[in-house]
């Protein structure tokens, strides 16, 4: 249930000294975020606004193979549009780039999707606070570290019982949307730090960032066996990594396997195969399947074979359907 909380004018006065004041930072903003979110969750995944806009479940106009590449951002748009049926719409129409970062997968109880803990930095454009504001004139604030943050609860999915509490703010530029309350914490204290020493440590996603759709995923093995994301068991010990990225509007889903620099170390033999999956070698230390993104268009085969495949490659980032 969403409550009134203080009132719009007193919501901007909060927001604005900590969204507005350092300019649009678009692509250091968005390297930063990126480099934030590989810090601290297990997979990171990036998508266009634009790109995001076709996602949606209900969106007419796209088959659903393309549609699924909309999972990991399900709690964005469930939340959003908790807060109204337009909230998800102009989040869209005033942003560039929605980052996500998700960990600690679980399986639903029956069928459903996996759930997890997921933070999601929307890169915002110049001059947007005060829409976004008007967006969440009906949401409860409350002060988290001496911030406004607006707190929401989202009914629960199929295979959960309960709501799940939401929170969100305009942080450097950007806004930040967390279902849990010590993730988005952390978030918005790195994001509103002026000390970023750390941000260009990890891995080099200069590559990726070019995509208008991407996702990365370190795979970091234990003894314990991988239950919240089975796909990862079918991956050779050599794997220390995965991508997947498309420019979306071409028609191809590219998925790499990252292993270690010795072509002796995986084989073809050791990788996952479906019918709609096929691995090749893509260069040193990278296996590379292409995957159809063609449209409703084709056979009926390939629309069933397009979602599959799909399905396939977002569960080996943690994404895991259970139908």
């Amino acid at each position: 249930m969403i409550r009134r909380g203080r009132t719009l004018l007193q919501v901007l006065m909060l927001l604005l000294p900590f969204g507005c004041s350092r300019g649009y930072a678009d692509a250091n903003l968005e390297m930063q975020a990126a480099a934030l979110l590989v810090q601290r969750y297990e997979t990171v995944v990036s998508a266009r606004s634009t790109v995001l806009s076709q996602l949606h479940f209900d969106n007419p106009n796209r088959e659903f193979g393309r549609r699924y590449l909309g999972l990991p951002f399900v709690y964005l748009m469930g939340g959003l549009k908790a807060v109204g049926p337009k909230t998800l719409g102009a989040v869209e129409s005033i942003s560039e780039t929605v980052l996500t970062g998700a960990k600690d997968f679980a399986p639903p109880t029956g069928l459903g999707m996996a759930s997890s803990r997921t933070c999601y930095i929307v890169i915002l454009a110049p001059g947007s606070a005060r829409t976004l504001a008007a967006e969440f004139g009906n949401v409860k604030v409350a002060p988290i570290d001496g911030r406004p943050v607006w707190t929401w609860s989202m009914p629960p999915s199929e295979g959960y019982k309960t709501n799940t509490t939401l929170y969100a703010a305009i942080v450097a530029n950007s806004f930040v949307f967390a279902n849990n309350e010590d993730d988005f914490r952390g978030v918005v204290n790195a994001l509103a730090s002026t000390v970023q020493a750390d941000v260009l440590s990890g891995p080099d996603l200069r590559s990726l960032r070019a995509h208008a759709y991407w996702a990365y995923r370190a795979i970091r093995r234990s003894g314990a066996p991988e239950t919240a994301a089975p796909g990862l068991n079918e991956l050779p010990v050599s794997a220390i990594g995965l991508e997947l990225f498309t420019q979306f509007d071409d028609d191809k889903l590219f998925l790499n396997i990252l292993v270690t620099d010795d072509r002796s170390s995986s084989t073809l033999a050791d990788l996952p195969s479906s019918e709609s999956i096929r691995f090749q070698r893509a260069g040193a230390g990278v296996w590379q399947a292409v995957i159809s993104l063609t449209t409703a268009t084709g056979p009926t085969i390939t629309t069933r074979q397009t979602t599959s495949a799909v399905f396939q490659a977002l569960s080996y980032f943690g994404y895991v359907v259970v139908l």
